[in-house]
């Protein structure tokens, strides 16, 4: 993963300004709303997730047809609006057992790994692409770092597939009881990830080295990751009251009448 990023930071001279900075300013915004208040945005929330994972598999896919994805990421999006409960379930379920399934390959094949030394010269000063090239160019390193994860599912022991299967059992059955807790962390986690790639893209139009700079700190960010997506989720937990059922309001409206 780490060769992409790289691969990213090297080219992003050559990425138009204005991409990087509108769609850093626009998803380090969308990213601080859902990581403090995604248990009330909880709708959009999960629209946003379907439509990026939606997006990054058809990618990875390669020769699906744009009507079919977009029709596909559309039911999707409906569907997780009218029951969300069912979809922060089957998104924690999921995640946790891809994780669980890839945690000891990713580290083996040297997801973090930094790059060859080659790769550590200054790039030279080339003429800015379009926001259409440079959407090109983000998509061909989704689409190869899609593929790389999809390599690495399909080499996952029986084993492994076992212990995910499990996890996301275990997951789904705590979404079940706990789905206000999970949702928060769920809303809290997928904030922080858009504050952090924002302020990638920022870092990237001012021209700074900044995947370079997050790697060589990788356990620094990764505890501020952490901190940053408990505390969203004590937020989200305090400020999004639980909503009274309706039969408990008309229970009470009926006694105040009598």
């Amino acid at each position: 993963m780490f060769e992409s990023l790289r691969e990213l930071e090297q080219i992003s001279p050559e990425l138009s300004g204005v991409f990087l900075l509108n769609s850093g300013i626009v998803l380090t915004g969308i990213g601080l709303c859902i990581w403090l208040g995604g248990l009330r945005f909880k709708r959009f929330a999960l629209a946003l997730m379907v439509v990026l994972l939606g997006a990054a598999s058809a990618l990875t896919a390669g020769n699906v047809s744009f009507n079919i994805a977009a029709i596909a990421i559309g039911a999707a999006v409906v569907f997780v609006i009218i029951a969300p409960k069912l979809g922060f379930m089957i998104i924690s379920t999921a995640t946790v057992a891809v994780l669980v399934a890839i945690a000891v390959p990713m580290e083996d094949a040297g997801w973090f790994a930094a790059g060859s030394d080659s790769r550590q010269s200054e790039p030279a000063l080339q003429e800015r692409m379009d926001t259409t090239s440079s959407l090109e160019a983000i998509r061909s390193l989704v689409a190869i770092e899609g593929q790389r994860l999809v390599g690495t599912l399909k080499q996952t022991s029986m084993q492994t597939i076992a212990i995910s299967a499990a996890a996301g059992l275990v997951t789904a059955a705590v979404c079940f009881f706990l789905c206000r807790v999970v949702a928060s962390i769920i809303c809290s986690a997928f904030g922080t990830g858009l504050i952090f790639a924002g302020m990638v893209l920022l870092l990237l139009f001012k021209g700074s080295g900044a995947i370079t700079a997050i790697h060589d700190k990788l356990w620094f960010y990764r505890s501020a990751a952490v901190c940053m997506i408990a505390f969203g989720m004590v937020v989200q937990l305090l400020l999004t009251p639980i909503k009274k059922k309706k039969h408990d309001t008309n229970k009470k409206s009926n006694g105040d009448k009598k």
